[in-house]
């Protein structure tokens, strides 16, 4: 056969394979809309991925409080006026701290994400609210920490510490590029978790000491039991996590200079014990 006909049946086979195979058949518009635009044709791309529930009316997303998150706040409470800032957010997820940053004043966010859905979930949001002071960007923060020597006015790192594989390189990176970082992070508090406590259950039993330097922490290795398999896994890299000693934690950067304020601490948070703490170096 004429290779140019055999291309062309095989395309018209495609396109009307609905029509000669049922709904088996592939449908040459299934990657198109066929409404006037809207919000919630750009949301439902993602349909049923989305964790935050997005500040516009009418539209159904996730219904985690992301972008009016008391925890943000509290943070730019605390901070005063963050005018003109520059700020280096890691795994912005979907946009609603960078959101609630821009809202503050800050003059520029780079948000730094490797999760390729929560990346395109970051730019439908930064399209829907017209975020122009967001820069998200496609990459694994660790190895941009690693390489560069850019400083900023503040570094926020929330719901990332406790995915990280390596966590006591990632903070000493951190260090070097701010001289205030905003954290939240679940950690491991014995005087929370005693024995026997149900939150123990996704621990593999390996603890470690890493030590770079003259630094040492304790690594708890905690499992994803599989859910890292699904489209609305919002965790790290690996199929396993590091879960650091809260208080070695804050230890680290007192040890650097940093007076640290904690809050919004929950010894009973069903993952495991959380809370958020403010490091500022004078």
């Amino acid at each position: 056969m004429n290779p140019a006909r055999a291309a062309f049946d095989h395309v018209r086979r495609l396109v009307n394979g609905d029509r000669l195979r049922g709904e088996a058949g592939w449908r040459a518009n299934d990657s198109f809309v066929h409404h006037a635009p809207s919000p919630q044709q750009a949301v439902d791309i993602f349909a049923g991925d989305w964790a935050s529930k997005l500040p516009i009316d009418g539209v159904t997303s996730g219904t985690a409080g992301l972008f009016d998150d008391a925890r943000i706040r509290w943070l730019i409470e605390r901070l005063g006026s963050v005018e003109g800032w520059s700020v280096l957010e890691l795994g912005p997820l979907e946009g609603g701290h960078t959101a609630m940053l821009g809202e503050a004043g800050v003059a520029s966010v780079v948000a730094i994400e490797a999760n390729k859905s929560a990346y395109l979930r970051c730019l439908v949001v930064k399209a829907l609210l017209k975020l122009d002071h967001a820069h998200f960007e496609l990459g694994d923060f660790d190895a941009f920490l690693a390489q560069t020597d850019r400083r900023f006015d503040l570094l926020m790192a929330s719901g990332i510490l406790y995915h990280m594989a390596d966590p006591l390189q990632t903070l000493l990176d951190m260090v070097k590029l701010s001289d205030r970082i905003f954290v939240w992070s679940h950690f491991v508090d014995r005087a929370a978790m005693p024995v026997g406590d149900r939150r123990w259950r996704p621990m593999t039993g390996e603890v470690t000491k890493r030590t770079i330097g003259d630094d040492t922490m304790t690594y708890h290795v905690r499992s994803y039991r599989g859910s890292e398999g699904k489209s609305e896994f919002c965790g790290g890299t690996m199929s396993r996590s590091i879960w650091l000693d809260q208080d070695e934690v804050l230890d680290f950067f007192r040890r650097r200079g940093f007076a640290v304020e904690t809050a919004f601490a929950e010894p009973d948070a069903v993952a495991g014990p959380s809370m958020c703490f403010l490091a500022r170096r004078s």
